[in-house]
């Protein structure tokens, strides 16, 4: 995850400049495939350690992006501030998705505690659906205004 990340912030202010919806929807859509390929096709340890590597360029990529179009669109002057209430609502939302993974992972426990395979496939997928919204808001956004400092958390 780490190197995904230092790769992705190399990508994300070059992206941004060109196309910020093209940008949130891209990563959403990366997410959305790490997401089915975590849930489908985990057979040996290079394609899981590939699909975690997607999720991280993409996550990185996507946080990167909505921060920044964000704080481009606040009020002259409050930029920072708001994508600094952006990134503080966004890492509490967290606890939302660590609740919904662990309602599914005991959900689908074995007698013993134990979580079944099939707790993993359905967490994933839930996941992408999520990555998915990602993508609808990246084709929602009105975006006019260009992109002339990228804004990382």
């Amino acid at each position: 995850m780490t190197f995904a990340g230092i790769v992705a912030t190399r990508l994300a202010p070059k992206m941004l400049g060109r196309t910020p919806r093209g940008t949130i929807v891209i990563a959403g859509l990366g997410m959305f495939i790490a997401f089915m390929w975590l849930a489908f096709a985990h057979t040996n340890v290079w394609s899981m350690t590939l699909a975690i590597f997607l999720f991280g360029i993409s996550y990185t990529t996507l946080l990167t992006a909505s921060v920044s179009v964000i704080a481009i669109e606040a009020a002259h002057g409050k930029g920072a501030g708001t994508a600094s209430v952006y990134v503080a609502i966004a890492l509490s939302m967290t606890s939302i998705g660590t609740a919904i993974y662990s309602a599914i992972m005991s959900g689908f426990s074995t007698p013993e505690g134990m979580p079944a395979p099939d707790a993993f496939t359905v967490g994933y997928i839930v996941a992408g659906s999520a990555a998915l919204v990602s993508v609808l808001c990246g084709v929602l956004i009105k975006h006019r205004k260009p992109i002339t400092q990228v804004v990382s958390h």
